[in-house]
């Protein structure tokens, strides 16, 4: 008797001949292999789907039913035109003429056998070919990419009941995947026991017209969440007006604006910043922000409206390829619009990326590329989150950092040796030693799924090499601390013998020479035997004095507590002032429906801090390697 795994694996056997091998794989309007495992992942995902269907189980046909295939969805914004997505086009088109009937053929011709490995005789009836397309409609639109923490696309999840959590461009809770395959989720807001669990689909950090696009063509459904109807209707929070003065953003353009003027529309050339009152020239801001869409246009010729963007990926080959001239144009953009477009707006983080792209091909250990890494990835990431309470990327960010500064810093020994400068063993070093324990930490915060018990086998990949990142930088550390010391004992001996030959104690019953006076501190003995919470945060704020990024000091806000536990990770000495109950009180995704009992309607928190994220300082000045960029 076949069972149902034999018939799993007959079915691949049965798709890569009739998908793979004829024109039914090529019919697919596209030339990326990820887009065919994707399909190929569909069908399977489907077929499994049918075969639990047909094997009679109720909770999930309980589930599926109450499912959405959006297919009515589709069928409407294709007859208006407004599926602007050729991959996905394709793919619907194929799941009506080729996947459906490939599927329904499947199962007529297996008819026997899937009767025999059912445990109860089975009637499959006529198969029906629009409910198979209507299943793999469902599983199109509600499967969800599986990722690590580096954001590589591991494969694709079905789960009727994770496929219920809404959609939102301000959600309230966010997905976090572990190493071991389970899903976190975590709350970034308040949430109280009548409030609806609300995840972000899409990249939520773009403009309102790229939001609403990627919704439609992904997913075939208008977003109407209160930052869509409301907050960004007229004016994108992701394009605002930012205040010479004072640094504050204020409400401004949306993306349109750009479609179809040249001048600013509609709006006051001059306006007051709704902060400090003064006047701020709205037309050289919205200028700045046309030269910047089209030095995107110029780059990405493919993209006909400025909507296109949104499927813009800045690894593709017109940014990677970038030409002297087109760089340079690029580098000159940025050095003009510093401080007049927002480093809070999609226009200048993309911007900001293409340059660090630009300069990571050209030396990948260049200080620039340094000082991009942290305004790209650390500065703009912390802004993003600084409404959230739990800054979930932040983790992320600072792992992406330091492993930049340890590049930077192993690369300036290769070249320097012993000579290595002493400012950046300091500023670069200890900094990304310290960098390392903080992204470590933030890791844990993001990670951990609030059991008190978990066990150090739940670290994390990206936590293992933030240690041993962190032990690599610190033996080249030791190692020139050595150095220092062999000299400096060297110094000492030679002074020592010229005393002993010349200079005697005052005292004439004594021929000892006069000692030296102890010294305390972390001259008494390594920078790592003496390591403190005072240490650990003052080599993270000269760090970021060292990247000179014009800004008052952003790190202070997301510095965290060390522990013992932290030390013995990082082969630190514990002090006594290290209290191992510090540590943040977080929850996650299973302690959700705590409290909807007797505790319904108070206030039910899913993470430990009551108050918001201190929001980052703003900038004070453009910093002067901006300036100096092209040089």
């Amino acid at each position: 008797m076949l069972d149902w795994h034999d018939l799993e694996c007959d079915f691949i056997a049965h798709i890569q001949k009739e998908l793979i091998t004829t024109s039914n794989g090529i019919k697919v309007d596209t030339e990326t292999d990820q887009a065919i495992e994707k399909i190929i992942l569909i069908i399977i995902t489907t077929f499994r789907l049918l075969i639990s269907l047909i094997r009679n189980d109720k909770k999930v046909f309980e589930i599926v039913m109450n499912m959405s295939d959006h297919l009515k969805l589709y069928q409407k914004y294709v007859e208006k035109g407004e599926v602007d997505s050729p991959e996905h086009e394709a793919i619907f088109r194929e799941t009506q003429h080729t996947f459906g009937p490939l599927i329904a053929s499947y199962f007529e011709a297996k008819r026997e056998q899937i009767r025999s490995a059912q445990s109860r005789p089975i009637d499959l009836g006529q198969i029906n070919k629009d409910g198979i397309c209507r299943a793999l409609f469902l599983v199109f639109v509600n499967v969800s990419s599986v990722l690590d923490h580096f954001n590589n696309n591991l494969g694709l999840m079905f789960d009727p009941i994770f496929s219920m959590i809404n959609h939102s461009c301000d959600p309230n809770c966010t997905l976090i995947w572990r190493d071991d395959g389970e899903i976190l989720i975590k709350s970034v807001k308040l949430l109280r026991a009548s409030n609806e669990i609300m995840l972000n689909y899409i990249p939520i950090h773009l403009p309102r017209e790229m939001r609403k696009k990627m919704l439609r063509n992904s997913f075939f459904f208008d977003c109407e969440c209160l930052k869509c109807t409301v907050l960004d209707k007229d004016y994108d929070s992701m394009l605002p007006i930012n205040c010479l003065f004072c640094n504050h953003n204020n409400r401004g353009f949306v993306l349109e604006n750009f479609e179809k003027f040249e001048s600013v529309p509609d709006i006051e050339k001059k306006k007051l910043c709704c902060n400090c009152e003064n006047i701020i020239n709205v037309d050289e801001i919205f200028h700045n922000y046309l030269d910047i869409f089209r030095f995107f246009r110029f780059l990405n010729k493919e993209a006909e409206k400025l909507q296109d963007f949104c499927s813009w990926t800045l690894e593709s080959e017109c940014v990677l390829n970038m030409d002297t001239q087109t760089f340079r144009k690029g580098v000159k953009l940025l050095q003009k619009s510093y401080e007049i477009v927002p480093l809070k707006s999609w226009p200048m983080i993309t911007l900001l990326n293409v340059v660090k792209i630009g300069f990571q091909s050209r030396d990948p250990f260049d200080i620039k590329v340094l000082r991009m890494t942290y305004l790209t990835n650390f500065l703009t990431e912390n802004m993003l989150e600084s409404e959230y309470r739990l800054k979930i990327d932040i983790g992320a960010s600072l792992y992406d950092l330091s492993v930049v500064s340890a590049d930077y810093l192993f690369d300036q020994y290769l070249r320097y040796k012993e000579e290595l400068d002493e400012e950046i063993l300091d500023a670069v070093g200890k900094g990304s030693f310290s960098l390392c324990i903080l992204s470590y930490k933030h890791l844990q915060e993001r990670f951990s799924d609030g059991n008190d018990n978990d066990s150090e086998g739940s670290v994390e990949r990206s936590q293992k090499d933030m240690v041993q990142l962190a032990l690599e930088i610190r033996r080249l550390l030791e190692h020139f601390e050595r150095g220092k010391k062999g000299d400096k004992n060297r110094q000492e001996s030679k002074a020592s013998s010229r005393n002993n030959s010349g200079f005697k104690s005052q005292d004439s019953n004594s021929n000892k020479s006069i000692p030296s006076t102890p010294k305390s501190g972390a001259e008494n003995g390594s920078y790592f035997d003496n390591y403190t919470q005072e240490i650990f945060e003052e080599s993270i704020i000269n760090y970021e004095r060292y990247m000179e990024c014009g800004a008052a000091v952003q790190f202070r806000p997301i510095l965290l507590p060390l522990t013992n536990a932290d030390c013995e990770t990082f082969l630190l000495p514990i002090h006594s002032s290290f209290d191992r109950k510090k540590s943040v009180d977080k929850g996650v995704g299973k302690g959700a429906g705590k409290g909807a009992g007797k505790d319904a309607g108070k206030c039910v928190e899913l993470i430990g801090k009551d108050e918001v994220a201190e929001s980052p300082s703003p900038f004070v000045a453009r910093p002067l390697w901006v300036a100096q960029l092209w040089s």
